[in-house]
């Protein structure tokens, strides 16, 4: 090859780098809302609910990232016109003697601007008490699209994936931390077992965080009121008792006082770049009983508890993330948080 040509090759260069570029981005796309969602808090409770179309009727349902399948009430299944069915693959574990085969499914379901055909829901134990909503909305439903948390401004939004990279915040930050996440899933495998297939069931969003200095793993959980942690997590690695400057005992929930739970106020809590200051989080006494794993295990293979996959972590709940602003890029993977700030209107 002669010089000239390798001149007229190391010019074209940039040229063809350009057209690659401007190739990718008209691909992919500018940011592009699918709806959103009013979201309602009540008086005692920074968990925000929305409202769904069940089978046409508007009925409220929590909004948790923290959940892996999507859950009815039974006793809200009546007034919706559909019927439990006992022979799910999925068994959902609630408390320490209480569990459910059961799912169910609706002829619509819609979310603000879209929706799913023949949704299914696990049913979980009904325990009889009255609740404002009708069930809970997991990650098998929100992973469906990029999604915005916006606490401060009562807003919950959905954006298509196929956007470019890292193009999603159209507002004005003072600070961001973009963080990669990791899934966890229900099963073994990306299968429901015993649900229809059209989409992934159990995308967690577990991220690498600072908790007073240290790395853990955390769950973000906009269905948890207060962030959660165990007791030997806090011992082990923090060095936390009940008895710790900075921690306050809670009422045990079965009066038995071996299974009260303790508050703890961590100084500081970093996402990156971003800190949250006074971080309460509440320490809860280890089980473990199979009652204590936190969902759910298949029952056609070997049941394992949800939680093999971290040993030690957290979940961040609503008392800290009201005080961010939250938009989780399934598309990528990637979760990008800011202050919480004034409400703003999405580019359209």
């Amino acid at each position: 090859m002669n010089i000239r040509a390798i001149c007229r090759m190391a010019l074209l260069a940039p040229i063809a780098a350009f057209a690659t570029s401007a190739k990718a981005a008209e691909e992919c796309g500018p940011l592009k809302e699918i709806t959103t969602l009013e979201g309602t808090r009540s008086s005692d409770s920074s968990v925000m609910t929305v409202n769904a179309m069940l089978n046409g009727k508007a009925r409220p349902m929590i909004v948790q990232t923290g959940a892996m399948i999507s859950t009815l009430r039974e006793s809200a299944l009546d007034d919706l016109g559909a019927k439990a069915i006992a022979n799910s693959n999925v068994i959902f574990v609630k408390g320490r003697t209480q569990s459910s085969q059961k799912f169910t499914q609706l002829d619509s379901f819609s979310l603000g601007g879209f929706g799913v055909a023949r949704m299914q829901f696990q049913v979980p134990p009904d325990t009889g008490e009255q609740r404002p909503w009708a069930g809970v909305l997991a990650s098998d439903v929100l992973s469906l699209y990029d999604m915005e948390v916006d606490a401060a401004g009562g807003k919950i939004r959905f954006f298509d994936k196929g956007h470019c990279a890292g193009h999603v915040l159209y507002w004005n930050p003072t600070a961001v931390a973009i963080l990669p996440f990791q899934s966890q899933l229900a099963t073994a495998d990306a299968s429901r077992t015993g649900f229809n297939t059209y989409f992934e069931r159990g995308s967690g969003i577990y991220v690498s965080v600072n908790l007073d200095g240290k790395p853990v793993i955390a769950s973000i959980s906009t269905g948890n009121d207060v962030s959660v942690m165990g007791s030997r997590m806090a011992k082990f690695i923090f060095g936390v008792t009940a008895e710790s400057l900075g921690s306050t005992p809670q009422p045990s929930p079965d009066g038995d006082p071996a299974h009260a739970p303790f508050l703890h106020v961590f100084p500081t809590l970093t996402f990156d770049t971003v800190t949250v200051t006074n971080a309460r989080v509440l320490v809860y006494p280890e089980d473990d009983s199979v009652a204590q794993s936190d969902v759910m295990g298949r029952t056609d293979t070997r049941l394992r508890r949800n939680n093999n996959y971290f040993v030690d972590h957290m979940a961040i709940g609503m008392s800290i993330l009201r005080r961010l602003r939250l938009y989780i890029a399934y598309g990528e993977r990637k979760l990008y948080v800011t202050p919480a700030t004034a409400p703003a209107t999405p580019a359209k």
